[in-house]
């Protein structure tokens, strides 16, 4: 989140960003070892602007405040919670870094789930041709931000972890990959069928909302045996045994199996014919369904969570 102030006595530019974690085997955090997978850290950047007199009189002073659900121990700031510093010392050293962190025993369920609601602010005082000025609060965010933190046994994998609430979610699959183009140009044309409407496409939903095309898909368990996990596979090992396949294919499915709208079901629970069916190379079938699952650690998805598929033309990242 990056705010500019209005002019004033003192302008300058905030930006925030908030970094949340997933975690290990061990519920160590993957980009830090020596941090807990729930553990949050927020950052400021504060850049005075323009000349003024009063650089080394008037006061910045960045703050975190925090909110916890089902209590406190949920979202606890871990040391200082602020920095206040002069505009002239912003400007030497324009950072602040503040930790935060999510406690496993505090959360709820048996998924262990607590929400983080994180305030930033921006605290402006000090004085002006030494008149003490009344001390002004700055909002970074409209609407605080929430982190919603979990610490599941489903995903043992990656244990623990947070996400901001209000992301959305989606997997990019890659037209050019050598692991995976097979799927990306399958789900492509589903996504270009007009006689069809293929939800899970996350352009089309940023371009039209929730509507038609631009429906989410939704996350079901399939180790639990679920019904409609079940129901999505036999539709499945049907519609493909009417189909041609050559040797080292498999059937693949999109919407996919594990999600409510597996085998083109909609709202109501009725199959529809909005689904695509199609034979590929195997290893690219395999790699996109291990995509997926990580994709579904990595972002922690529920039952029923939303989430989107992104199909782009190039390549995959390499690093």
């Amino acid at each position: 989140m990056k705010k500019k102030i209005p002019v004033g006595f003192t302008q300058f530019t905030a930006t925030t960003v908030i970094l949340t974690r997933i975690g290990n085997y061990l519920a160590q955090a993957v980009d830090d070892l020596s941090r807990h997978s729930r553990d949050i850290d927020v950052w400021y950047k504060i850049e005075p602007e323009g000349v003024s007199i009063n650089d080394n009189d008037i006061m910045l002073n960045a703050n975190t405040t925090t909110a916890g659900d089902p209590g406190p121990g949920v979202c606890a700031v871990d040391g200082h919670s602020s920095r206040k510093a002069s505009r002239a010392a912003w400007k030497s050293n324009p950072y602040a870094h503040f930790k935060i962190k999510s406690s496993t025993a505090a959360s709820d369920g048996p998924d262990k789930v607590g929400t983080c609601k994180i305030a930033p602010y921006i605290e402006v005082g000090g004085y002006l041709n030494g008149k003490l000025l009344k001390d002004e609060d700055v909002k970074n965010f409209h609407k605080e931000p929430e982190v919603i933190c979990d610490t599941s046994p489903k995903y043992r994998d990656n244990y623990g972890g947070c996400i901001l609430a209000k992301g959305n979610r989606f997997l990019t699959y890659y037209e050019k990959s050598v692991n995976h183009g097979e799927v990306a140009r399958h789900i492509k044309s589903a996504f270009a069928n007009t006689s069809k409407v293929i939800p899970g496409d996350y352009l089309e939903y940023i371009a039209r909302g929730v509507a038609g095309r631009g429906a989410p898909l939704h996350r079901i368990w399939e180790e639990k045996g679920d019904r409609r996990y079940r129901e999505n596979v036999n539709a499945k090992t049907r519609a493909c045994a009417l189909l041609a396949a050559a040797a080292g294919q498999q059937c693949d499915a999109y919407p996919f199996a594990i999600v409510y709208e597996g085998a083109g079901r909609n709202d109501a629970g009725t199959f529809t014919a909005n689904i695509s069916y199609k034979y590929l190379t195997q290893s690219h079938n395999s790699r996109a369904g291990t995509a997926l699952r990580w994709f579904y650690q990595r972002y922690r998805l529920f039952e029923e969570d939303p989430f989107w598929i992104l199909i782009s033309p190039g390549a995959e990242p390499t690093s």
